[in-house]
């Protein structure tokens, strides 16, 4: 019996040895991933940190690591959807175990329950995460979080719609020679308040208005950066003699709802636009008639302006005004009553009159010879206040008579008022009528490198 027992011992160890190696061997394979040293995850990085301090309590990372495009490691945090949206960058997420998302979590093995969360544990600093890595589609968060794209961070270099710069408001500030004040328009109001000043209604000539905003406009816009002594600092003047008209806030309410109606829609249907030359906004002197032909910058302000010269201007031919002044009473008026007077005295019969009329390329006056002394077209408009230097002298010897028959009326440089509103019943648009004026122009619109500050 002793032997048999020994026999069977051998037996038995010997069927046991193999079923002892399968188990030692296949032991770690069936340790849960929370009581291992560590869990190595699918893509090879080490989840699990132990706490040197306490065997028991192990510290767990649920953030899924992923190779970049670039060879980069990045971690991308399924489980936190309130993790840094703010930042271009994600951080490590520590939560307890029982909301990791295992892949493929052993049924049979139970987590420790000593197993604690270590919230003291930062994150390992030598991982730097990628933003622009997306994370893994093949790990399926638990129910109970929210869904990936929530976590996605909105990188900061982006504004969102509402933190666009809103539209600045160009102003024009004007000095009222009235009130000796100085009174701050927005553009598009200051345009409508000229135009009101500067052009009636009358006929309802819409594109003839809407070529006159665009006139104001560019003309106002141009001359913003030079400072001139009339306007005591302001932009604008409302002097008929050195910029434009312009009706203050009550006068223009004072005008019948019909052309207040007009006037708005002209400005609303241009707004913004303004006469550029190569690039800067032109500088759209307009006036009221040019009888026939309007007149070159050059000979009107001195300098040449390539947009400004005479153009053809048929339909104003109808305006024309009439003066007259004995030759003692004229020269009076051009030299002062002691110079005037004292020249008059010493004057013959035949030093009596004019000569040597020199005119423009518009054709009008350049200059004149009135009783032996030289007088400049300009020069006689301005002190006799004629309505232009498009005029025809005469001298009635008899009567010692001098008659000044003045054509148009305004400098004649740039625009006509009244050919515009001619050519608008022809069926011509405010840009026709714009081009035709200013040679060479084209339309723009007005950006806040062409204006100031104000």
């Amino acid at each position: 019996m002793t032997g048999k027992r020994k026999i069977f011992k051998i037996k038995l160890y010997t069927m046991l040895l193999p079923i002892l190696m399968v188990i030692l061997v296949c032991a770690p394979m069936l340790t849960s991933p929370f009581e291992g040293k560590y869990h190595e995850r699918e893509y090879g990085e080490k989840d699990v940190s132990k706490n040197s301090e306490d065997d028991s309590s192990e510290t767990v990372s649920f953030a899924e690591t992923s190779v970049g495009e670039y060879g980069e490691e990045s971690k991308t945090d399924f489980l936190n959807p309130n993790s840094d949206k703010e930042s271009k960058d994600f951080s490590d997420s520590f939560l307890s175990k029982d909301s990791f998302p295992s892949e493929d979590p052993a049924p049979s093995v139970d987590p420790t329950p000593s197993v604690d969360p270590t919230p003291s544990v930062d994150p390992t600093p030598s991982v730097d995460p990628a933003p622009s890595v997306d994370p893994t589609p093949s790990v399926n968060p638990s129910p109970s979080v929210d869904p990936v794209p929530s976590v996605e961070p909105i990188p900061s270099a982006d504004p969102s719609p509402s933190e666009e710069p809103e539209d600045e408001v160009l102003n024009v500030t004007m000095y009222d020679i009235h009130s000796g004040k100085i009174v701050r328009f927005a553009l598009e109001d200051y345009v409508l308040y000229a135009l009101a000043a500067e052009m009636s209604t009358e006929g309802e000539k819409i594109e003839a208005l809407k070529a006159q905003a665009v006139a104001i406009r560019s003309f106002i816009v141009s001359k913003s950066f030079v400072d001139y002594p009339q306007h005591h600092g302001a932009i604008a003047c409302n002097s008929y003699a050195h910029c434009m008209a312009c009706k203050s806030v009550d006068e223009y309410f004072k005008l019948s709802e019909k052309s207040r109606r007009l006037y708005e829609r002209a400005v609303k249907e241009t707004e913004g636009q303004v006469l550029t030359y190569n690039g800067k906004v032109a500088t759209t002197y307009f006036h009221w008639c040019s009888y026939g032909y309007t007149e070159s910058a050059k000979d009107v302000f001195g300098n040449y302006v390539p947009y400004l010269v005479p153009v053809l201007c048929s339909a104003d031919s109808e305006m024309i005004s009439k003066k007259s002044y004995t030759c003692r009473e004229l020269l009076i008026e051009l030299l002062g009553k002691k110079e005037g007077g004292a020249l008059y005295a010493s004057l013959s019969y035949d030093q009596k009159g004019f000569a040597d009329v020199a005119q423009t390329d518009g054709g009008r006056v350049k200059s004149v010879i009135i009783c032996g002394k030289k007088f400049e077209g300009l020069q006689i408009r301005e002190i006799l206040n004629l309505a232009s230097t498009d005029f025809k002298l005469s001298y009635n010897r008899n009567t010692e008579t001098f008659t000044f028959a003045v054509y148009g009326s305004g400098h004649g440089v740039g625009m006509s008022q009244s050919g515009a509103k001619v050519m608008a019943a022809d069926g011509k648009t405010y840009g026709q009528i714009l081009t035709h004026f200013y040679k060479g122009t084209v339309l723009s619109l007005i950006t806040d490198k062409m204006y100031p500050d104000v």
